[in-house]
């Protein structure tokens, strides 16, 4: 039997107040920026709004996004006439709110202290890499609260069975990632009897697959792939599995070392602590300790989270945004892992030193040096090519915030995110995506945007027809990273725009001149 939280709900009130108001004050340190990929969903809904469907460019059903749940929640909040940037950080803040709240749920259920739990609660409070990740634009936070809901429902009965299956339904719905591990965890309840009574898991499973399959089906009808083309970017294509895991796994061991840290090394070693444990009681025949049935998913769903990394050579983003939603759940159960095998005096200390070991970096999240408000000088680049008024195409790997802000131009993205014939272009993917430069430049794109210089001579280096492209500098171009090239058939009217914009030493130079100027000032690229 687990713990109820109706008996005695003050202690349980008073531990997530606390954790609330540690929350508040994370939220005020960390002040998080909005990142450039956010932008990416933040054109989908407001496309969906307007009518042209979920998609990046009107009339191209292309899947650049990677979140339909949360491209929708943002699409509602367009709706209202809130603005987007706004209204993901809001939707950010309840999703932790959530979050911590389903954290502590989780370890009153896991038959934690209300001590225990409440400290484990503020742990996640004040995880910086967590609250920042939530709340930088992307869906990670709701993606938390959800792995946490699935993990509470897993022997649900009943009518609750609903509750379980719209849980893994948004899981798959709000990453990619989240539909191999709904689709694992359905699976898996159908084979452990602690899950409930077996029509009870069999409905809710069903059901759940069921969900999982229409989704795909609805996928492939409407954008004609069976995975989002940004996902498709970053994939492999002409390589064996085997070959890719290969070639990938020292990056994502790296990825998991270096931005997991501590408290993913903790959590390994109290689960090791565990097992131990429990063999040696079980072979000195001692009372065999029985775990929580909600250990089996948790566990589970801990393993493919980071298995996924792992195969996939990690990610670009900062505050580890692949492995934080997971470190909730990896918190809960290595208290309770320690807690169960005999340890107890180990339990309160356990969330302390993972909030000392992964709080380390607490000094960097201070705004004034937060990575993600490094490309806002993109908002006045995309607000000034709004207003030329052309219908060419432009070509960039700062997607987000530029295509954002001129809604009526169309992009096509040299990562590969927006555009098919470079996601599916044969060779290796990277944490960024694909590049094909020959694909790029067979759009004619009039400009070409970037805010790392050297990706500019390595495009106008590829053997295709193309114009001959000047380069666009300015002191203040320079400073706001955005390093341009445009065709001189609309240069004019290119720098008249970015004069207007707030960029008003614009001008234009031959790009070998203009190479020197970005490399004296930005010798690292950017």
């Amino acid at each position: 039997m687990h713990a109820d939280l109706t008996r005695r709900p003050r202690p349980h009130l008073f531990s997530i107040g606390v954790a609330v108001l540690l929350l508040a004050g994370c939220l005020a340190w960390t002040r998080s920026g909005t990142i450039d990929d956010a932008y990416i969903s933040f054109r989908y809904a407001v496309n969906l709004t307007h009518g042209h469907g979920l998609v990046f460019n009107p009339g191209q059903r292309v899947e650049g996004e990677s979140s339909p749940m949360w491209v929708l929640l943002l699409a509602a909040a367009q709706t209202a006439d809130l603005p987007l940037p706004a209204a993901s950080y809001l939707l950010g803040v309840l999703s932790l709110l959530a979050t911590i709240s389903l954290i502590h749920v989780l370890s009153i259920r896991l038959g934690l202290s209300p001590l225990i739990a409440g400290i484990t609660t503020a742990t996640a409070a004040l995880s910086t890499d967590l609250v920042a990740g939530a709340t930088m634009g992307l869906e990670g936070g709701l993606y938390a609260a959800l792995l946490l809901a699935v993990v509470l429902l897993w022997n649900a009965e009943g009518l609750a069975n609903a509750w379980l299956v719209l849980a893994i339904l948004g899981l798959a719905t709000t990453r990619p990632e989240g539909i191999v591990i709904g689709t694992v965890l359905s699976l898996a309840r159908l084979v452990r009897s602690s899950a409930g009574p077996w029509s009870s898991r069999l409905a809710g499973s069903t059901a759940a697959l069921g969900g999982i399959a229409l989704l795909e089906l609805t996928r492939h009808w409407y954008y004609g792939s069976w995975a989002p083309t940004s996902v498709t970017a970053k994939r492999d294509i002409g390589y064996s599995p085997l070959s890719s895991a290969v070639y990938h796994m020292p990056g994502g061991a790296a990825y998991l070392l270096s931005r997991g840290g501590a408290p993913l090394v903790l959590a390994a070693l109290s689960a090791l602590l565990a097992a131990t444990a429990l063999r040696r009681s079980y072979t000195e025949g001692q009372k065999r300790t029985a775990l929580s049935p909600l250990v089996w998913p948790a566990s589970l769903t801990l393993i493919l989270g980071l298995l996924l990394p792992l195969l996939s050579g990690g990610d670009w983003m900062p505050y580890a945004r692949l492995l934080t939603p997971y470190l909730p759940l990896a918190a809960v159960l290595s208290v309770y892992l320690v807690k169960t095998t005999s340890a107890t005096h180990l339990a309160p200390a356990l969330p302390v030193v993972m909030l000392l070991l992964g709080g380390h970096s607490l000094p960097l999240r201070d705004g004034g040096r937060n990575p993600l408000w490094s490309d806002r000088g993109q908002d006045s680049v995309g607000r000034a090519l709004e207003q030329l008024g052309s219908q060419r195409v432009i070509a960039t790997d700062v997607l987000g915030r530029v295509a954002f802000w001129s809604p009526d131009r169309n992009y096509t993205d040299i990562y590969g995110l927006t555009e098919p014939a470079v996601a599916n272009s044969p060779g290796r993917g990277s944490v960024f995506g694909k590049s094909n430069y020959a694909v790029t430049l067979a759009a004619r794109p009039g400009v070409i945007d970037t805010n790392d210089w050297p990706r500019l001579p390595q495009i106008l280096a590829t053997p295709t027809s193309k114009p001959n492209y000047q380069a666009v500098v300015g002191r203040k171009l320079t400073h706001d990273r955005a390093f341009l090239l445009v065709d001189p058939a609309v240069s004019d009217a290119v720098l008249r725009a970015l004069r207007a914009a707030g960029f008003p030493d614009a001008t234009t130079e031959p790009v070998a001149a203009a190479t020197a100027t970005w490399a004296a000032a930005a010798p690292n690229g950017q």
